[in-house]
């Protein structure tokens, strides 16, 4: 239980607490969860640009034409599959921008003592830039996992509640377009 002095010094920080003032410290703050855009909706933000999309559509209606009918199942399966590969693209991205950070730097202005010196900080700015791929990298893992397992539920939806099984172990839609070939295994 909080004391009275706890409790009046809780209220007169959270009086302080009022997040940015200035229009750019807002404008900053109101973007801070539009990092990568996975978590957007279709209405907004940065992947709203890439909804529904023509590869989408193009998807969904092959296969439609395989299962007649099934058109919500089918822009399911598609929208399921695009944003799996988005957040493969980002992990792939991830990966490019510590490599190039990684590689040595050829700067004329930097003045180091030694070269051991720079070669010191060459070596820690290379392990700072794979920190951060790696704390990327993990996120977005959590990302592949979900849209992993939304694929997936959208397949077995699309074959039905009698073939949700089959389709789960076999996943021919994806293994014969040339992807899922790890949701197939699985």
């Amino acid at each position: 239980m909080a004391s009275e002095r706890q409790i009046a010094a809780n209220r007169r920080n959270a009086r302080a607490s009022t997040g940015p003032r200035s229009v750019a410290g807002r404008a900053s703050s109101a973007m801070n969860a539009t990092r990568h855009g996975l978590n957007a909706r279709a209405s907004s933000g940065p992947a709203a640009n890439s909804l529904p999309g023509d590869e989408t559509q193009a998807l969904a209606r092959e296969i439609e034409r395989a299962f007649p009918g099934r058109w919500d199942e089918a822009i399911a399966v598609a929208e399921a599959r695009r944003r799996l590969e988005r957040v493969r693209s980002l992990k792939l991205a991830a990966l490019e921008t510590a490599l190039s950070k990684a590689s040595p730097r050829g700067d004329a202005s930097a003045t180091a003592v030694s070269p051991e010196a720079d070669a010191d900080a060459d070596a820690e700015a290379e392990a700072q830039a794979f920190v951060r791929c790696l704390r990327d990298w993990q996120t977005l893992d959590g990302y592949e996992r979900r849209f992993t397992s939304s694929l997936r539920r959208a397949i077995s939806q699309l074959f039905g509640e009698a073939d949700a099984a089959w389709g789960q172990h076999h996943n021919h839609i994806g293994v014969a377009r040339g992807w899922g070939q790890a949701e197939a295994h699985a």
